[in-house]
């Protein structure tokens, strides 16, 4: 019986502590889109059409379709080609982006902590962004 416990334990910590990191993951990614979105809209037509290209680059060496599947998508890959470009977030507090694998993946569009990141960086940082 007390075998039997020990795995349940076990068991129930492996599932809180995968469900854990999985949201530390989502909220990497959230803060990545939200910051991507502010950095790009404030980049210059020429360093746009950088971060476009890269992005677009990203895509097709992992093999992912050439057209993003909304703003989620979209801001998530701009944020992994100014990682690779060396481009800052350019925010106070945030010196470079979160590592994430693969930006169409790390986050839905409708998940929560897209508003709850939105709202944090507006209060902290002054930074009014957000995804529809």
């Amino acid at each position: 019986m007390e075998i039997l416990a020990l795995a349940a334990t076990l068991l129930i910590f492996v599932f809180l502590l995968r469900r854990n990191l999985a949201s530390g993951r989502r909220v990497d990614a959230a803060l990545n889109v939200l910051l991507a979105k502010n950095a790009f809209s404030r980049s210059s037509p020429d360093e746009q059409g950088r971060i476009a290209r890269r992005a677009s680059d990203l895509m097709a060496e992992r093999g992912h379709a050439a057209e993003f599947q909304g703003e989620v998508d979209r801001y998530g890959w701009y944020a992994l080609a100014m990682k690779e470009l060396g481009m800052p977030p350019g925010v106070q507090g945030f010196r470079d982006w979160k590592s994430i694998g693969n930006p169409s993946t790390a986050i839905g569009a409708g998940d929560p902590l897209l508003r709850t990141a939105a709202f944090l960086l507006k209060r902290k940082c002054g930074i009014d962004v957000s995804i529809s």
